[in-house]
């Protein structure tokens, strides 16, 4: 990740927005750094974030960091997928949980796995509508056997709430 950082800093950049540099440096430190007992302990958490936000968000502008973020993005999408498909397995074979929650599949707590199956489910049912795809229609539908089963409301409304813009913006 920072090897990543310093090619995007010093070599491959073309704009660097300086009102986002500001706002993240000074919110992030007043609520993450100062806050803290650990001082130090969360200035390495804090570095790091500020390290993935920079690689990863819209803090750089160039051709490479396009095509870093969407190799990412393609990571995180089959992976996603993957999590969700192999945790319905999990769920239909009904092996043990792995973690804590009510069912984690093959994550280590519920409320992670939720998340990632919702979003597995949003992508899948995206690309079903755009290529009239019944394979990535049963794809959603499997992964959304780990979003419900992980017990995590909040993944549950995301769900439905990504579902509906992304269909309003289907639609449209």
């Amino acid at each position: 990740l920072a090897v990543v950082f310093f090619l995007l800093a010093f070599s491959y950049f073309e704009k660097v927005f300086v009102n986002i540099i500001a706002v993240l440096l000074i919110a992030s430190t007043l609520l993450g750094t100062l806050s803290s007992p650990r001082f130090f302990e969360s200035l390495f958490k804090w570095a790091g974030w500020a390290l993935l936000f920079a690689v990863v968000g819209p803090l750089f502008i160039s051709e490479w960091a396009r095509h870093f973020r969407y190799i990412a993005w393609q990571g995180f999408k089959w992976g996603f997928i993957t999590v969700g498909i192999l945790s319905a397995m999990w769920y239909a074979l009904h092996l043990p949980n792995l973690g804590r929650g009510a069912f984690t599949g093959i994550m280590l707590h519920s409320m992670l796995l939720g998340p990632m199956a919702g979003m597995a489910v949003i992508y899948c049912v995206v690309v079903a509508i755009s290529r009239r795809s019944k394979f990535f229609c049963v794809l959603a539908v499997v992964s959304s056997v780990p979003c419900l089963a992980s017990g995590s409301r909040v993944a549950l409304v995301s769900l439905i709430a990504g579902l509906l813009v992304s269909l309003a913006f289907l639609s449209h």
